[in-house]
Formats: C-alpha cells, structure tokens, sequence
C-alpha cells in the first residue's frame, strides 16, 4: 500500500486496490493497517474458473470461502465492496461467465467508473442482467455515516428474464472491530426488500449491512455494504444537513407539475457527488447524478419519473445532495 500511495495512477484516475482471489491468511491476514485501509476498496466474492474457454457465459464463477474473508475485512475495518472477476487466463473475458463487477456511476467514462469502485458504489452478481436498486436512509452502497436511530433499508431487484427471480434476500449486519456480519433479517420470493435496524447499540458502534441475493436459478448478488455508527447525539430529522460551508441546493418550480429543476453549488471539487430523488418514506426514486464532478453551479432536471421511467405519483419527494461527507436535502412537491 505505501508503495501504491507513493505512485498513483496517472492522469488523475483515483487510487484504489481490488483484493482478485483472496485466500485465508493473505496480506498478513488482511491486516487493516491506515495505508491499507486507503487504498483497498474491492475484494472479489466471485472468482474464475481460471481455465474457461467458455464464450456462451456458460461457466460458473466460484464463490467458494470468499464470503466469510470479505466479512473478516470489514471487521477489521476495510470499507470495501464486493467485486465479480472472471479471472480466466484466456481472452474471453466477458464471455466465460455471467460474472459481473457493477459499477454505479453516472456515465461511462473510465474517470466515473474508476470513481465509483474507489468509493465502493458497486455490487458483485452471478447473473448478468440482474438491477440492483438499493438505499439505506437515501444513501447509496459505499456510504458512511453518523446516526441517533436505526437505520431503514430498502431495495429491489430486477431482471429482465422472466424466470430469474428473486428467490431470497438476507441482511447481513457486521460490527466494525467486533463481531463479523450475520443474517439479520430474510425475505422469500420477493423482488422487493425494506427493513428498519430495532435493536440499540452503545454509543460509537459501527455497524456495516450489506445484502445477500440468491435468484431463481442460484445465481448470487453482493451489495457493496453501507456504515452507520450509532450516536444518541445525532440528529436525524428529515431534511437534517451538514454544516456544509457553501453546498447549495434549491429546487424550481416548486410545486412542480412536469419538470423540478434542481439547482446547485459545489464549494470545490467532488470525487463522487450524488443527486438522488426520494419519496416520503425515504425509497429511492431516482438518481439524477453519480461520479465525479468539479466546483461551482450545475443544474440538473427531474421529470417525475423514477429509475425505470415511470412517472412518480403525487406526492412529497426529497431531492438529497451529497458530496465528500457533506449533503443537503431539498422537499418537493409533485402535482399531477
């Protein structure tokens, strides 16, 4: 890791490591030293087979052990996501497995795909078209913060091949520098997950969640986890907002009818600045925007619909800015 911080990428890529084949006992037991814990941001929890020659994406990738070593880096403090490699010694990569490493950015551009694997936004998945919608309080996976109550989550998944559905979704909660992860919560059969954290934790606990996904046909789904440290301090109101020091959001017109046009200001420049729409009960609607994104005012518009372009009834919605640690939150009123 020193030596990585020591020669970072060029042209001003994010420096991050991906874990490709883990094995019990590598890199000193996944010591959680401060340089490592930098720089590493993926671990793979879907792996080969080494040998494919596959170009049907009819092997399957092995899981085997990977698990139970991601969960044992974040007890020990790595804030890493889940990856999905091929990982073949052939050229036939994309083609062996149905394998997939998810990246969730806001383009296609090399600088927002590296952006959102180096702040964990990404899930692993077995299946190759399968859509992973997810929210924890409004944040997206990869997410860190500091919380009064528990938390809700909630996510859907779909796939466009009719037979792929979800079988079962578990909710694996970890403590951080404690107790690795363990189902908390299942859902059978169901292609939509929500859930609120009941139980009480002594102040400055951090609790990493991250979901399970088996679908149909056994394929497997990671989620990149999120981190909630419990503090009875914290204020958790709806519209709550860090002291921002410049981070502007304002929404216009508001009531709007067909279009809200989210106006906003950057104080400086963000590796990786969300814009998402919520409703009332904190479900993730929409995501407006997701990467990198450099200083000043930008604008952005909603229509009213949500990630599958479907319009969004009336209602109460909340637009959430979030940059580098800080947010703003913004009501809007929907008529139709």
């Amino acid at each position: 890791s020193p030596a990585y911080l020591a020669n970072p990428p060029a042209n001003g890529y994010p420096p991050f490591v991906s874990w490709c084949h883990p094995a019990s006992g590598d890199f000193n037991s996944y010591a959680a030293t401060a340089d490592a814990k930098e720089v590493v941001s993926l671990m793979a929890l879907i792996t080969g087979p080494a040998f494919s020659t596959s170009t049907t994406e009819s092997d399957v990738g092995s899981t085997t052990g990977n698990e139970a070593l991601f969960q044992d880096a974040l007890r020990r403090g790595f804030r890493i996501s889940p990856a999905g490699d091929q990982d073949n010694h052939n050229a036939n990569w994309g083609s062996s497995t149905e394998t997939r490493t998810v990246a969730l950015a806001s383009g296609l551009t090399k600088s927002q795909i590296l952006g959102s694997l180096a702040i964990g936004r990404n899930y692993a998945t077995q299946d190759h078209n399968a859509v992973v919608q997810f929210s924890a309080e409004g944040r997206p996976m990869g997410s860190a913060w500091t919380t009064s109550q528990g938390v809700r989550i909630a996510a859907r998944i779909t796939d466009p091949d009719v037979a792929d559905g979800v079988a079962e979704i578990d909710l694996l909660r970890g403590i951080t520098g404690s107790s690795n992860a363990v189902v908390v919560a299942t859902s059978l059969g169901s292609s939509e997950f929500a859930w609120r954290e009941r139980t009480t934790f002594p102040p400055g606990t951090e609790a990493h969640y991250y979901l399970r996904i088996r679908m149909n046909d056994n394929a497997n789904i990671w989620t990149g986890p999120v981190y909630v440290t419990y503090d009875p301090a914290a204020s958790t109101a709806v519209g709550d907002v860090d002291a921002s020091n410049g981070l502007r959001l304002a929404a216009s017109p508001n009531p709007a009818y067909h279009q809200v046009r989210a106006s906003f200001t950057l104080p400086r420049a963000a590796m990786r600045a969300g814009l998402s729409v919520y409703d009332a009960n904190g479900r993730h609607v929409k995501t407006l925007l997701d990467g990198p994104l450099a200083a000043g005012t930008h604008q952005l518009a909603w229509t009213g619909t949500d990630d599958l372009g479907r319009p969004a009834p009336a209602g109460i919605f909340f637009m959430r800015l979030d940059t580098d640690g800080l947010s703003r939150v913004q009501k809007v009123v929907l008529m139709r």
